[in-house]
């Protein structure tokens, strides 16, 4: 049997900082800012949590999300046929994307405000609480399936009793600091942006530190410390920080 002490935190942390990055890339610069382009209009701005385009459109606020969806489907199907680093990282991004939205339903639904919220208003002027109860309970079941099928993907890091759940309460720690971190960088509002990375990669992601109940009889080796691994995180984040992290006015 394989012991916990040999998943190192740091081959962990620098896959859960990638996995992060990918997704806020996939929702804010992919999502929102793939679809405000294509409709002719113009990115006025693009940070790790802000964007925003001229002109506003309803289906831009939708494409964030929606993009996520999509994307933690292809990272999920990536996932499915690999294994190691690249199955976990791949799973991982999958299931913060998946939490991400299910979150901002959740969220959306009770606050009125946020994406899902704006996309809503483009079809009918005033989210009555029916439709924001609609979204609360679209919410809940994206949580179900998402986190259903996210247990297939890690069972196979689920070796002995502990591993998943240390794993993951790695992982997801990993993913909200380089999230708020990022975010701290967006000196316009380095209040509401760090509020929104909490939100994003902290609360929503919350459910991701009870995906090990149950699990066991995983066959994936401990993840070791790999320098290309930690050399590649840095990098990616320096990148990110620096550009998204700070926000970028066009």
């Amino acid at each position: 049997m394989t012991s916990l002490s040999k998943d190192s935190t740091l081959d962990i942390a620098p896959i859960a900082v990638i996995a992060a990055c990918l997704s806020m890339v996939a929702h804010e610069a992919v999502g929102h800012g793939v679809a405000c382009v294509a409709s002719g209009g113009r990115v006025t701005l693009l940070s790790s949590v802000y964007f925003q385009c001229a002109p506003p459109q309803y289906f831009i606020d939708g494409a964030g999300p929606g993009f996520n969806l999509l994307w933690a489907l292809i990272a999920g199907a990536i996932a499915m046929s690999t294994h190691g680093r690249l199955r976990f990282l791949f799973a991982l991004t999958a299931l913060i994307s998946v939490c991400w939205e299910a979150g901002y339903l959740l969220s959306s639904a009770a606050l009125n405000d946020g994406d899902s919220i704006f996309f809503v208003r483009g079809f009918v002027p005033y989210a009555t609480p029916l439709i924001r109860g609609v979204m609360f309970a679209l919410g809940i079941a994206l949580y179900w399936i998402g986190l259903k099928a996210g247990r297939s993907l890690m069972k196979p890091f689920a070796s002995e009793p502990g591993r998943l759940r240390r794993t993951m309460r790695i992982a997801w720690l990993s993913a909200v600091i380089a999230g708020v971190a990022a975010a701290l960088l967006y000196a316009p509002d380095r209040g509401g942006a760090v509020g929104q990375a909490a939100l994003e990669t902290g609360a929503s992601g919350l459910p991701l530190l009870l995906l090990h109940r149950g699990l066991a009889g995983g066959d994936e080796p401990p993840l070791q410390r790999s320098n290309l691994w930690l050399g590649a995180a840095a990098a990616i984040y320096a990148a990110f920080a620096l550009t998204m992290g700070r926000g970028m006015s066009f």
